[in-house]
């Protein structure tokens, strides 16, 4: 069945068919957002962007790791209005629940101290969650024993300021113990972890006879124990779907473990999903564990209509999480399916042999591995030796948040999905494999990709219109990879104005307007939002594939007048390194060209079906 929604606006932006002119890109004013946007918050870990309201634009939603609540953006007439999210906040998405506020300077909190006249300890953190701890004791009047006081942390501190020598000791790089005699009647020191918003502990050795009152951030709350635990959490992958065939797209967030696996004595982790329009956290699900999270994508491994939730993790085993559809409750399938791969975090869902099956792709030292999708929950390796999928060696460890990631993409338009890996390597570096018949052809060198290093962030998309698959890399320089017909790719190197100097850590690419070009968002410290502005003659399609729950892994294949065959995958098209979002697939149109039908081969099934394609400028509803 096809539904055809009302028509966008054509990208003709002149009567003429002129060649293409003007600027790619032009980053957005303040006037493109309102509400109080983040400034300088700190790294961003990824953004995801979807249909978040159902009134059918794009909302963003930012996930600014540990240093910031979540950020939504809702799409209101081509403007980003930014709100925060007070549910996630609550369900401890990043900072623990069950502390106080502990965000002031020190100057605020000195202000504070001495309205009250307080004695004993006040503990705070910098406003800025990049900045540093800060202790204050108060003991004027000398009325409180010595001060004993035990500071640790699992990654450990630096610059360690306010103390004389002989008031503490390093006893190892995770623990500093600090002694002030009673007759100390004031003294401020700060300290900094070595990985932002790691968890602190902070331990009194005092008698019961004398015990010394603790406070707590701005508000000053009176602690209720002798130890106190400190979290910052931090959310990691998302998936932004729907995956309980609700009206309402779902959001799971899996959360990491900053540095190497979660162990006790510290405090396991939890995922946290949510439902409906107003972010409700499913209370009980999933439970409690030691993972550390990265990817997150729903597929539906079975072939049964229901989608499952696949979590790869870093240094721990690989989750496959199904929802009870009685209790609600998410069981971990991988296990029981030999899908628990341990330190696998760099892998994608996609049908290898189009046999109607989701496999699961994966980087390991070989190379990219296949486990292919027998059916009944049982998959076989495909080895990359066997596919073509071969890597030069190179270590993936990098220098903070590790940004690879495997994209599918029909870059020469011959109705098969190609393969990219991104950001690679220490270098950082990206290859592009072609799908053939029975394997993959590395077209890397041919295509000049391999003197593109040091990236740190590329979306897919195409920018013009012409049906080919671009993309914009982001790193030392801001480079467009332009697509020239699925047979080169022309380097651009835009304007380094566009970001400045910042590194991006997170991009995401979606139609903020309606005018049928595709712009980006991106992140490093703060926002910005490129406007795709680039003038050309062509058009393009849209379409929306609808089903409950979501159709993933549904491939759509465009047919053009011209010959050509392009291919998405559903599930695919807005992927990034970490996290999965849907929009409409996007079809571009080249002037003089256009398209035939679509034909769509939906998830698990053998048989495709054809569509006739609406009038160009367009956007479509497809379902089964």
């Amino acid at each position: 069945m096809i539904e055809i929604s009302a028509l966008f606006l054509l990208l003709s932006l002149s009567a003429s068919a002129a060649a293409d002119s003007g600027p790619w890109f032009q980053l957005a004013d303040s006037s493109s957002f309102s509400g109080s946007v983040k400034e300088g918050p700190g790294i961003a870990f990824d953004i995801v962007a979807t249909d978040m309201d159902l009134d059918g634009d794009t909302d963003v939603l930012v996930n600014w790791h540990h240093l910031a609540p979540m950020e939504l953006l809702i799409n209101e007439d081509a403007r980003l209005r930014s709100t925060d999210v007070p549910q996630l906040c609550a369900a401890g998405l990043v900072d623990h629940p069950e502390n106080p506020p502990i965000y002031a300077t020190p100057e605020h909190m000195r202000q504070r101290i001495a309205e009250l006249s307080l004695s004993g300890l006040i503990i705070s953190h910098a406003p800025n969650r990049r900045g540093a701890w800060s202790c204050f004791w108060r003991n004027i009047d000398g009325r409180l024993p010595a001060l004993e006081l035990s500071l640790a942390t699992p990654t450990g501190f630096r610059e360690l300021k306010g103390l004389r020598p002989g008031e503490y000791e390093e006893a190892s790089p995770q623990l500093i113990r600090v002694a002030l005699g009673a007759d100390t009647a004031e003294r401020d020191f700060h300290f900094r972890t070595h990985l932002i918003g790691t968890q602190l502990i902070v331990e009194l050795n005092k008698s019961e006879e004398q015990a010394i009152a603790v406070f707590v951030g701005p508000e000053l709350v009176a602690a209720q124990s002798s130890k106190l635990e400190f979290w910052k959490n931090d959310p990691h992958g998302m998936a932004w779907v729907n995956v309980l065939g609700s009206p309402h797209p779902e959001l799971y967030v899996t959360r990491g473990a900053l540095r190497g696996t979660l162990q006790p004595p510290l405090d396991a982790k939890r995922d946290r999903f949510f439902e409906g329009p107003g972010f409700q956290l499913r209370i009980g699900t999933p439970s409690a564990d030691y993972g550390r999270g990265r990817r997150v994508e729903c597929v539906d491994v079975y072939g049964d209509g229901a989608l499952e939730l696949s979590v790869a993790n870093l240094e721990s085993a690989h989750r496959l999480l199904a929802v009870d559809a009685e209790s609600g409750a998410l069981r971990d399938l991988a296990p029981e399916l030999g899908l628990d791969l341990v330190d696998a975090h760099v892998q994608a869902w996609a049908d290898f042999d189009r046999d109607g099956r989701q496999d699961l792709y994966y980087l390991a030292d070989e190379g990219i591995q296949i486990l292919r999708n027998l059916g009944e929950g049982r998959f076989e390796l495909v080895d990359a030796a066997v596919t073509g999928l071969v890597l030069p060696p190179a270590k993936s460890e990098q220098a903070g948040l590790d940004a690879t990631g495997i994209r599918f993409a029909d870059f020469d338009a011959d109705g098969r999905l190609d393969l990219w890996l991104l950001v690679y390597g220490r270098a950082r570096g990206n290859f592009l494999f072609r799908k053939s018949a029975d394997g993959y052809e590395d077209w890397t060198a041919q295509l000049g990709l391999h003197t593109q290093r040091w990236v740190d962030r590329v979306v897919l998309a195409d920018f013009d219109n012409d049906g080919f698959e671009d993309a914009l890399a982001f790193g030392r320089t801001t480079t467009l990879w332009h697509n020239v017909e699925g047979k080169a790719i022309e380097f651009i190197s835009l304007e380094s104005k566009l970001v400045g100097n910042h590194q991006i850590q997170a991009a995401s690419v979606l139609d903020v307007d309606g005018d049928g070009r595709i712009d980006v968002i991106a992140a490093s410290e703060e926002l910005y939002l490129l406007w795709n502005r680039r003038e050309h003659a062509n058009s393009f399609l849209r379409l929306l594939l609808e089903d409950s729950p979501e159709p993933i892994g549904a491939l759509v294949t465009a047919h053009y007048r011209s010959g050509r065959q392009v291919i998405r995958r559903y599930g695919s098209a807005n992927s990034s390194a970490h996290s999965q979002s849907l929009q409409p697939l996007h079809f571009g149109v080249p002037e003089g060209d256009r398209i035939e039908d679509f034909v769509v081969l939906w998830p698990n099934e053998l048989t495709e079906q054809s569509y006739e394609a609406p009038a160009p400028g367009s956007a479509a509803t497809l379902s089964p």
